[in-house]
C-alpha cells in the first residue's frame, strides 16, 4: 500500500518508517500469507481483492471475492463488493443475479443486517436493469428503494437513477431537475454527464 499513496505524500510514509513501498514485494507476501497464512489466509485474500479492484484487474477481483463471498455468506459487504467488480468488468448481468435481493443469498443475511444490505442489493439492481436498457424492472427496484432509509451517498446515486428512468419516460425537464439537485461530488460528476445527454446518453458509470 505505502508503494500506491500519492507520490507527494512518500516522503512522509518514509520518515514514519513505513519506507518507499514495494508493490511486488507487498503482493508476493499477500499471496503467500492468502495461500498457506492458516488464520491468515481469508484477511489475506480480502485484502488482495481490494488491491486488484483498485488497479482494475476485475478477473482476479473476482476470483478471491468469489471465495469469500461462498465462504462467510452471512457477510453482504463481500457480495457488495463482487457486485461492484462485475458492473465494471462489464459482466451486468452476473452482477445482476448477485444482487437480487429476492434470491436465497438475502436469507442468509443476519436479521441485524438485512436492512443495511437490502438498499444496496436494490440500488445496485437499479443501476444493472438500467445499464441494460430494461427502464422499467429498474423502475420497480427504485420505487422499493424510496422505501428505505438512504445514508447520504446512496441516496444521492438514487437521485441520478431516478433522474435516468424519468429520461427514459420523456420527462426531461423533471429530469433536469433531480441531477441538478445531486450535490454529492461523486454521485454529482455523474449526473453533471446527463445535464447535456439524455440517458441512455453520458457516461455509463457506476456508483463506486
Amino acid at each position: 500500500f505505502t508503494a500506491r499513496i500519492p507520490a507527494g505524500a512518500k516522503p512522509f510514509a518514509f520518515m514514519l518508517g513505513a519506507g518507499w513501498g514495494d508493490r511486488e514485494k507487498g503482493l508476493e507476501y499477500l499471496t503467500r500469507a492468502a495461500t498457506k497464512g492458516g488464520p491468515a489466509r481469508m484477511e489475506a485474500r480480502s485484502m488482495l481483492s481490494s488491491v486488484y479492484t483498485l488497479e482494475s484487474r476485475w478477473d482476479k477481483a473476482d476470483a478471491y471475492l468469489a471465495e469469500l463471498t461462498a465462504k462467510y455468506p452471512r457477510n453482504p459487504l463481500y457480495r457488495m463488493r463482487r457486485i461492484y467488480v462485475n458492473q465494471r468488468w462489464g459482466k451486468l448481468e452476473r452482477a445482476l443475479e448477485m444482487s437480487d435481493p429476492n434470491a436465497p443469498w438475502f436469507e442468509k443475511v443476519p436479521a441485524g443486517l438485512k436492512g443495511i444490505a437490502l438498499a444496496p442489493a436494490l440500488y445496485r439492481s437499479a443501476e444493472c436493469e438500467l445499464l441494460l436498457g430494461r427502464p422499467q424492472r429498474a423502475a420497480a427496484h427504485l420505487a422499493r428503494l424510496e422505501q428505505q432509509k438512504l445514508p447520504e451517498a446512496l441516496g444521492q446515486f438514487a437521485l441520478v437513477r431516478r433522474g435516468n428512468l424519468l429520461d427514459y419516460q420523456g420527462k426531461r425537464e423533471q429530469a433536469l431537475e433531480l441531477y441538478r439537485s445531486v450535490k454529492h461530488k461523486h454521485a454529482q460528476r455523474l449526473a453533471k454527464s446527463f445535464l447535456e445527454q439524455p440517458y441512455p446518453g453520458g457516461t455509463k458509470d457506476v456508483m463506486p
